[in-house]
């Protein structure tokens, strides 16, 4: 396995909802299709969205699952194309302070053990992703440069559900919606202020009533 070393790592996290109109997609057949340009590909799943097929909207009974978090779209039965989208993407904001980050993906484990067994049985419950970052610019920095505002103060004051996106070491994405449940700051003599906050993974419900995949590897 490759070695990485860990300044190469990214990490964002998603602003303000924007409008996109007959953003142009990439596939074929019933799909899936994903949007074609990379910094639209987070749909925000409080909005509704319509696909075309050649200018012609599809029935909703006919787009059998969404995938926000990458921007997909598979149907029911196969498209003549091009299909487009209109609707609302989450532009993805760089955290431009970050440099230390830790993040755990676990889940609970269940006892099925009976007696007879003198080792304990166990079966994978619920899943978390949980984790912190450290930062050196103050929490209140707005962190979206363009038409928006998003600072980590805000998020954590809010409760706001962001989408988070991670590549440690520059490759292997883990992108998935969460919370902040902590914000900190850390004073040293000798040192510079550093902020920090923790966050745990959520689930989101679709406009459409449906569960939003909460995490995408």
């Amino acid at each position: 396995m490759a070695t990485v070393p860990g300044y190469n790592t990214t990490v964002f996290v998603s602003g303000t909802a924007t409008g996109m109109t007959a953003e142009a997609m990439t596939g074929s057949g019933a799909g899936p299709y994903q949007v074609t340009d990379t910094a639209k590909r987070v749909l925000d799943p409080a909005d509704t969205f319509t696909f075309y097929d050649n200018g012609v909207a599809i029935n909703s009974g006919d787009i059998l699952t969404v995938d926000y978090l990458q921007g997909k779209v598979t149907f029911t039965g196969s498209k003549t194309g091009p299909i487009t989208v209109t609707g609302d993407y989450l532009p993805m904001l760089a955290w431009a302070s970050c440099r230390a980050l830790d993040m755990s993906f676990t889940a609970d484990m269940l006892d099925t053990s009976v007696f007879g067994s003198q080792y304990k049985a166990s079966i994978q419950g619920m899943k978390e992703i949980t984790g912190s970052a450290e930062v050196i610019e103050p929490l209140t920095t707005d962190l979206d440069s363009g038409g928006g505002t998003r600072s980590w103060a805000a998020v954590f004051d809010a409760g706001t559900q962001v989408v988070l996106s991670i590549t440690p070491g520059g490759s292997g994405t883990s992108r998935f919606w969460g919370v902040l449940s902590e914000i900190t700051t850390t004073l040293a003599t000798g040192e510079i202020v550093n902020y920090g906050f923790a966050f745990a993974s959520v689930v989101v419900t679709a406009a459409d009533g449906t569960r939003v995949l909460p995490v995408n590897f």
